[in-house]
């Protein structure tokens, strides 16, 4: 039978002895213990002997009443304020804000003190740094900034290096190292090029067309070396003979500076062919007529003449005669 204690027009006080306790005792059975209107602890210390706590309140404040500028210290506390939980012999673990911890703000590129903490606090108070276990975290648009001092960030995953494989995944420099070397020892570079200058590497067996390496200048082949033959400028190399690659061209030997052009081994002249070549714009050519050979065979043409190029023996004879 439900009794109701009803006092109307004044209020209700329950008074114990200073340092006494009041029960209110639902019985062996659990019930309920309804206060309709607002509830006021002001002891030091509130205590729940609960298995489950549920609160309806969306914000639940701490270190309420605080008048400081942040979280005010005192003996022996620290400038903290958040959730504490006790592990019975292990350090209680800590959410907190902490007034003394540093940060860096990326967006407006302040640094200042004050930033969530999760801390591990032993018996004696002295505190550690604890682990955070989540899979995202979420900047609100600007950079997330990692202050690991002179560390370097690390992956606790074994082989990081070989699962960062997506556009989007962290690589370290390590893996980079890794991967250029992998990737040119299965597919070797064949080029190093700056806007139209290279130097290449062009094989028959990716090409389909005869081998060769390759340095352009500005666009324009300076040097093709390929498996029988080199082209450099306008000069061919076949095993040991030079030529033109223009039809027409002479082949220019120039001894700079006042130099000569030294030959310090005998000189062979080919057979020249049939008829006297084309006279030179100036100076001479020298040539051998297989086909009207009178005395050496060497014959010569300038911009005005031509004639041979006899023996002394010879020489000696039209002396004699003329």
């Amino acid at each position: 039978m439900t009794k109701i204690l009803d006092i109307p027009n004044s209020n209700y006080k329950i008074a114990v002895q200073p340092g006494g306790n009041i029960t209110l005792n639902t019985g062996v059975d659990v019930g309920q213990v309804i206060i309709t209107g607002d509830l006021l602890v002001q002891g030091e210390q509130t205590t729940l002997n609960t298995t489950e706590l549920d609160v309806e309140d969306r914000i639940v404040r701490v270190n309420y009443g605080e008048t400081g500028a942040g979280v005010t210290p005192g003996a022996g506390v620290q400038q903290w304020s958040g959730l504490q939980i006790v592990r019975g012999s292990l350090p209680d673990a800590m959410m907190v804000w902490d007034e003394s911890a540093p940060y860096e703000d990326d967006v407006t590129g302040t640094q200042g003190l004050g930033a969530f903490s999760f801390k591990k606090v032993d018996s004696n108070g002295l505190s550690s740094i604890a682990g955070i276990q989540t899979n995202s975290i979420d900047s609100g648009g600007g950079a997330i900034q990692f202050d690991a001092g002179n560390n370097p960030l690390r992956a606790a995953a074994a082989d990081y290096e070989n699962y960062v494989v997506d556009d989007d995944d962290i690589p370290n420099s390590k893996w980079v190292v890794d991967y250029v070397t992998q990737f040119s020892g299965q597919n070797p570079p064949t080029q190093i090029r700056q806007g139209d200058t290279l130097l290449a590497a062009e094989d028959f067996d990716n090409t389909a067309v005869p081998s060769v390496c390759r340095l352009q200048v500005d666009g324009f082949n300076r040097l093709v070396v390929g498996a029988a033959e080199a082209f450099m400028y306008d000069l061919k190399f076949e095993g040991s003979t030079i030529s033109s690659t223009n039809s027409g061209d002479d082949l220019v030997l120039v001894g700079t500076a006042g130099g000569s052009v030294r030959i310090p081994d005998s000189l062979h002249i080919d057979e020249n062919g049939a008829g006297a070549p084309v006279a030179p714009s100036a100076g001479s050519k020298i040539y051998h007529d297989e086909a009207d050979v009178k005395d050496t065979g060497l014959k010569f043409i300038t911009p005005t003449r031509q004639g041979d190029l006899v023996s002394r023996k010879t020489a000696a004879l039209f002396a004699l005669i003329f």
